[in-house]
């Protein structure tokens, strides 16, 4: 390949591997995370504020000046009820009898503290005699102003041993139904196998055998493809990308990431560096502050060792059922003392 274009892929791969790292492991996509397990909560928590922090440089110092603050609330089987973004506005949750995700409203509260439902996204279910999913519609996203955006249809097939064999994709306009992509899972020997396909053809192909994950990734002209090695914990610790011709099968090793964790399992070092090449070019790493049930409250982030991001979480645990109910009512007057809604 010539430079520049070298050039340019270093830097694609570089913001593919800031997006790929996980804080644990791998996990199935998501909108979101709507349950604690899925943040890593220890704890019987009811309440995270999370804060995005800002802070300023001064005489040699580093000072934390003001934050941007948000809340999510739980229920006590762990799901995610309600995110409250300000005084006067949040998002709420509900869930079917499966724990799957069935409807997001996001209301605020307008003059004279009147309600008002802003967006509204639905989801529904289809499952079979043995309780597992074979349909899930994604209604999309529905805004006040704008209407209802596009939808989506998953149709789940599973093989005599129960695993998932296939999932096929649609898009849904209007009274028009468009199929995507077809996901194909094979099982051989312990290894599993997940293929992407396309109007044009397989567009992604995932290995996954023990501890050693691959990926590539359809291109164009070339696959992307890395190769993942996992600890024990099943998280990724040593990335490796490689550009593979699809003309003639050329192969070109880039980039090489490794990553490191605290004892509690949070990702706390990333370093990252070209092929052949001792010294990392790019190191990304985490400092955490811990409360006693495990969880962090503060963290803060460098590249370079350059500080560019300062983050705080405060805990509330609830002690009883009561707790649970005190804090998930629309009443947001519990977190906002100068609002009596």
């Amino acid at each position: 390949m010539k430079k520049d274009k070298k050039t340019i892929m270093y830097n694609l791969l570089l913001i593919t591997a800031l997006v790929l790292i996980p804080q644990k492991g791998f996990c199935d996509e998501k909108e979101e995370s709507i349950t604690r397990k899925d943040m890593q909560l220890k704890g019987p928590v009811v309440v995270v504020v999370e804060k995005d922090c800002k802070f300023e440089r001064a005489f040699g110092e580093i000072k934390r000046t003001s934050s941007k603050d948000s809340r999510k609330i739980f229920y006590s089987n762990g799901n995610l009820a309600k995110r409250v973004y300000s005084p006067t506005e949040f998002k709420k949750y509900d869930y079917d009898k499966y724990g799957n995700l069935t409807c997001t409203m996001t209301i605020e509260y307008g003059n004279n503290d009147h309600c008002d439902t802003t967006s509204i996204n639905k989801y529904e279910y289809e499952y079979n005699s043995k309780g597992k999913m074979i349909r899930k519609k994604d209604l999309g996203l529905e805004v006040k102003i704008l209407g209802n955006s596009r939808a989506k249809e998953f149709i789940y097939e599973y093989n005599s041993n129960g695993n998932i064999s296939e999932t096929k994709v649609f898009d849904i306009f209007d009274n028009s139904k468009t199929q995507t992509e077809r996901i194909a899972y094979s099982y051989n020997n312990g290894v599993k196998k997940i293929s992407t396909y396309g109007e044009k053809g397989l567009q992604k192909e995932e290995i996954f055998n023990g501890l050693n994950h691959i990926i590539r990734e359809n291109k164009g002209f070339y696959w992307d493809v890395k190769t993942i090695k996992l600890d024990n914990n099943k998280r990724p610790i040593r990335i490796d990308n490689t550009l593979e011709s699809m003309f003639n099968g050329k192969k070109e090793k880039l980039l090489s990431v490794v990553l490191n964790y605290d004892s509690k399992g949070n990702l706390i070092k990333t370093s990252q560096y070209k092929y052949g090449e001792s010294k990392p070019f790019l190191v990304l790493s985490s400092q955490y502050t811990y409360d006693s049930y495990g969880n962090w409250i503060k963290n803060l982030s460098f590249i370079n060792n350059n500080l560019t991001s300062w983050e705080e979480r405060e805990f509330i645990y609830a002690k009883n059922e009561n707790d649970y109910k005190k804090y998930n009512q629309d009443d947001l007057s519990i977190f906002f003392k100068r609002r009596n809604i």
